[in-house]
C-alpha cells in the first residue's frame, strides 16, 4: 500500500513540474515577443549611403543630412540612440532631407561634385577620409552633422552632441530655409522647440534662461 502511495506521490510531482517548466517558457517568450514588437515599431531616420543621397538628389533635388561618425566613438553612439530617436525628429529628417551616415574612416573612393575622394592614411591616428575633410572644413570632430543645400554646395558642419531640442531648431533652420532669411542667433532666441526635453535638459535650459533674464 505504500508503494502505491509513493507512486502516486512521485507522479504529481514530475505533472507539477512540467507545468512549472512549461508556464516559464511560454512566459518567457512572450517578454521577448514583446520586446520584438516594441523594437520594430519604433521609427527610424533612413540612413543612405553618400553614393545613394547623390543619385536620389540628381532626379528629385533635397537637402543632404550627414552624421560623420566613428565606429569607437561613444557620443556618436549615444546621440544615435537618443537625439535621433525622437519621433518628431526621426519624421522630419526623412521629410526633409536625405539622411546620410557617413564613416569618417571608410576606405573607398567617392566622387562627389565631380571631385574624387580617397581615404588618407596620414590624417589623424586612424586615417580619414578626404571628403569628412572636406565637410568638416578641415576641422574633423565627432559627432559632426553637416547640413548641404539642395546644390551641393557650402557644407555647415555643427560638431560635437547635439540634443533633442538643438536638434529640432538646427534641423527647421536648414529645413525650412530659415538660413536664407536669418542668423543663427537670432533664429535660436527665436524659435521655440516643439520636441519633449528630458528633465536634466529642462533644468539646463531652465537656468540658461535665468542667468540669460537676470543679465539684462
Amino acid at each position: 500500500m505504500k508503494s502505491i502511495f509513493y507512486t502516486i506521490f512521485v507522479l504529481c510531482c514530475i505533472c507539477l513540474l512540467s507545468f512549472t517548466t512549461n508556464y516559464n517558457s511560454s512566459s518567457v517568450v512572450s517578454v521577448s515577443s514583446e520586446e520584438s514588437i516594441a523594437e520594430t515599431s519604433s521609427k527610424k531616420i533612413n540612413w543612405l549611403t553618400i553614393d545613394e543621397a547623390l543619385r536620389l538628389s540628381q532626379t528629385n533635388p533635397k537637402k543632404l543630412f550627414i552624421d560623420v561618425y566613428t565606429d569607437w566613438c561613444v557620443i556618436c553612439t549615444k546621440m544615435e540612440h537618443s537625439t535621433l530617436k525622437d519621433e518628431s525628429i526621426v519624421d522630419y529628417i526623412n521629410d526633409k532631407f536625405y539622411p546620410v551616415k557617413l564613416d569618417a574612416e571608410m576606405k573607398r573612393t567617392i566622387t562627389y561634385e565631380g571631385k574624387i575622394f580617397n581615404f588618407d592614411p596620414d590624417e589623424g591616428e586612424n586615417g580619414l577620409h578626404e571628403l569628412v575633410l572636406y565637410l568638416t572644413r578641415g576641422r574633423p570632430s565627432f559627432p559632426t552633422v553637416v547640413f548641404i543645400d539642395e546644390h551641393k554646395t557650402n557644407p555647415q558642419p555643427i560638431r560635437g552632441f547635439i540634443n533633442k531640442e538643438k536638434m529640432e531648431k538646427l534641423s527647421r533652420y536648414f529645413g525650412d530655409n530659415y538660413y536664407k532669411q536669418y542668423e543663427w542667433k537670432i533664429f535660436d532666441k527665436m524659435y521655440e522647440p516643439k520636441v519633449a526635453t528630458t528633465t536634466k535638459e529642462h533644468k539646463t535650459h531652465t537656468r540658461k534662461r535665468r542667468i540669460g533674464n537676470s543679465q539684462r
